[in-house]
């Protein structure tokens, strides 16, 4: 393959990252927009305790593309990597990244706990999860979500590599290791693991009894499947190519 034919194959590559990068960009933004304003002042979704849950994870998932997917793509674009440049925004975009991607998976595996309750014919579990304790779950989940990616905030800097190319990356041996091992668990095996039982389940328990509120409780299982969905094609992949 001569060199002129590889240069036109990274340049079509190239430019179908960035138009289907730049798509998810705008699409994602612009979905968690729509979803965050209904499940705020919508009276009948901001009355249920998997509202919150729901809403935590859509301010996760939009947090997530501005601190985390945005400058990857304006490197894409630019072909100069916004993180380089500075130690301090290398550091915050490998700690608000894990933390809120943390924070929109575990948000999405709450609110299908809270979903599998509502769909069990017992009503007294319909009562286990109330608005007031959906708050106190939300603040444990980002708690534990920023302890345990803390590390980056420490362990990320600039360095050289050999192509002489400064780069965002750990140095240290042992921090790396940790952090490719707290990604797989927090952000693989507790959602594939979590997402794939409860949907199953819900989808069982829905066949069988229908769930009081019956439009509102459709709309909401449709739009936590597709959430379900995406999770789990996001998550796969990632176990995958880690």
């Amino acid at each position: 393959m001569s060199s002129d034919e590889i240069l036109r194959l990274n340049f079509i590559a190239q430019t179908i990252v960035i138009y289907a990068g730049s798509s998810m960009f705008i699409c994602g933004i612009l979905g968690n927009i729509v979803n965050i304003f209904l499940f705020t002042f919508h009276r009948q979704f901001n009355s249920l305790s998997i509202s919150r849950f729901l809403l935590f994870s859509f301010f996760g998932s939009q947090l997530n593309l501005l601190s985390a997917f945005l400058p990857q793509l304006i490197s894409r674009i630019t072909g100069n990597d916004p993180l380089v440049k500075s130690e301090i925004l290398c550091k915050l975009r490998w700690f608000f990244g894990p933390v809120t991607g943390t924070v929109a998976l575990h948000g999405i595996c709450l609110a299908s706990v809270n979903h599998y309750l509502l769909s069990l014919r017992n009503i007294r579990y319909h009562r286990w999860i109330t608005q007031r304790r959906s708050y106190f779950i939300c603040l444990f989940v980002l708690f534990y979500s920023v302890l345990f990616i803390s590390p980056n905030l420490i362990y990320f800097t600039h360095w050289i590599n050999i192509s002489n190319i400064t780069t965002c990356d750990i140095i240290n041996p042992i921090a790396a290791s940790y952090n490719v091992y707290i990604g797989l668990v927090i952000y693989s095996l507790i959602p594939i693991f979590v997402l794939s039982i409860l949907s199953s389940l819900i989808w069982f328990n829905i066949r069988k009894i229908i769930i009081r509120g019956n439009g509102i409780e459709q709309t909401i299982t449709g739009l936590l499947v597709g959430q379900v969905v995406m999770v789990l094609f996001t998550t796969i992949a990632f176990i995958l190519f880690v």
